[in-house]
């Protein structure tokens, strides 16, 4: 087990930038959870795609009109869900990732930059299918599933990291640590690339893929042929 949970997290969060949270008993409440976030107008909502779909089912537009920014994790965000969300309630949703051990914040997606003047370039901080590029502060590296060699960051391989926020093991299990940490970096266990904008991509859980010609598929794509 991890240091932190996600309610002391969010708690620690909120106190380090003095604003207000309201954190749900139940994220499966969609209809209390949205008359809570239309009491209270909350600004940000943090909510994994199956919850996503609940609030889709029954909050009403204007319950979620005082919303900024929705970022969702945890899984996949299928891009239907996304469509539909945008399509009810006029709100993007922003796709992120991360895990317990890295306290959880790895990369996110987030909404673009306003130009200091009209006409100036700026980075995209967004890009569809993707979770975003990474935080500030953290290292990356794709590595070979198999051999641990070293593949370039737009190669499909195992997503290792290292920074600041990389817990320092699993309490009381030495074994399990061993086996995701290494020299400072940790193994997430997720396959994934890089883009040339820095954008990341997760294709999926190591279990869920095997190696064919050289290359990783995942298990869903081979079950189709």
């Amino acid at each position: 087990m991890c240091c932190w949970t996600r309610r002391e997290r969010t708690r620690f969060w909120r106190r380090c930038h003095f604003f207000t949270a309201s954190v749900a008993p139940s994220p499966l409440e969609s209809a209390k959870n949205s008359s809570l976030i239309e009491r209270y107008r909350i600004t940000v909502l943090l909510a994994a795609p199956t919850f996503l779909r609940g609030y889709l089912r029954k909050a009403e537009p204007e319950q979620f009109h005082s919303l900024r920014l929705i970022i969702t994790g945890a899984e996949k965000l299928p891009l239907d869900l996304a469509e539909a969300f945008e399509q009810k309630f006029k709100k993007h949703v922003f796709e992120g990732y991360g895990l317990t051990e890295t306290a959880p914040v790895v990369s996110v997606n987030l909404p673009e930059p306003t130009p200091k003047e009209p006409g100036a370039l700026v980075q995209p901080s967004s890009r569809v299918g993707s979770v975003g590029k990474m935080a500030p502060g953290i290292a990356a590296e794709i590595r070979d599933p198999d051999t641990d060699e070293k593949l370039s960051l737009h190669e499909t391989g195992m997503l290792w990291l290292r920074g600041p926020n990389i817990f320092e093991g699993y309490l009381n299990d030495p074994a399990r640590t061993a086996e995701v940490l290494r020299d400072g970096w940790f193994k997430t266990g997720d396959i994934g690339r890089f883009d040339e904008d820095g954008f990341l991509y997760i294709e999926g859980r190591l279990s869920r893929f095997s190696k064919i010609g050289g290359e990783m598929l995942p298990h869903e794509a081979l079950e189709q042929k």
